[in-house]
């Protein structure tokens, strides 16, 4: 099982898309994380401009770490279960 945190993921986690046909490699990263295999493609992410209230979906590359790894290096968005292509989008402000 593999998680994508904020840290490997340009800040978020709940805003990537990952189609069912994503195809990932995998790394070997001895300093991370007391060494660790992390899953890598590159990502959908969908991007909120809330002062000029639009929606963007960009490329980025994206890090999944393997689940028992998650929360080890500050507080920030983890997420299992991304959805596979954007539906709908709801705006949620703080």
């Amino acid at each position: 099982m593999y998680c994508a945190e904020w840290k490997d993921n340009n800040g978020k986690a709940s805003n990537i898309i990952l189609p069912a046909n994503t195809v990932f490699s995998s790394e070997y990263k001895p300093d991370m994380l007391n060494g660790i295999t992390v899953l890598k493609t590159e990502a959908t992410a969908v991007i909120t401009d809330d002062k000029e209230n639009k929606v963007n979906s960009v490329a980025q590359p994206f890090v999944a770490i393997p689940y028992y790894a998650w929360a080890n290096r500050g507080k920030g968005e983890m997420t299992v279960w991304f959805p596979q292509h954007i539906k709908d989008i709801e705006i949620i402000t703080h």
